[in-house]
């Protein structure tokens, strides 16, 4: 479960519920719901996430969310591991950030992990890979495992381990 805000977790844990995906205009202070054209209704004590563009919100909010943070996850020679299946198996390998690794968001949006050089390293020390950034290490180690595979993607936030703990796990936001 990340951490990135008390709505992340609230349908699951305290509604046992899933979240509805609701479209909607804001028209003379009254959310209208587009499917029905009628004013939204909901139950009291409602939480909320609501997506809007930018240039919709008062300058002062604009400000807000666009308002950029840097928060240090890793310090650079942090090792890190992930598995990646091979014949049925996991394989681990580690991985060695040449950086520092940071975390990065916009407003209250999700953090993103920055790029930073990266070297792969299997069992026996070998280097499998170089990469720019953690998902480019993932994908090339993946590449050169399981060629004949159609992807080669994975959420670095979840298949990423430091100190035996996911990344996701440890990020701030």
């Amino acid at each position: 479960m990340s951490k990135n805000s008390n709505l992340d977790s609230w349908w699951n844990e305290e509604f046992r519920s899933n979240p509805a995906y609701i479209d909607a205009m804001y028209k003379e202070g009254v959310l209208i719901d587009h499917d029905t054209g009628k004013p939204l209704e909901l139950e009291e004590g409602a939480l909320l996430r609501i997506k809007v563009a930018e240039f919709s919100l008062p300058k002062k909010l604009q400000n807000h969310h666009e308002k950029i943070e840097n928060v240090t996850l890793l310090e650079k020679e942090s090792k890190l591991f992930f598995t990646i299946k091979l014949d049925g198996n996991n394989k681990e390998f580690g991985l060695i950030i040449r950086d520092n690794l940071l975390i990065i968001r916009k407003g209250n949006r999700m953090g993103r992990l920055s790029n930073v050089f990266c070297e792969v390293f299997d069992d026996n020390n070998n280097l499998v890979a170089t990469a720019n950034s953690l998902n480019e290490a993932y994908t090339r180690t993946s590449v050169f495992l399981n060629p004949e595979n159609r992807t080669h993607t994975a959420n670095a936030f979840r298949v990423f381990y430091y100190e035996g703990i996911r990344l996701e796990d440890i990020r701030p936001f």
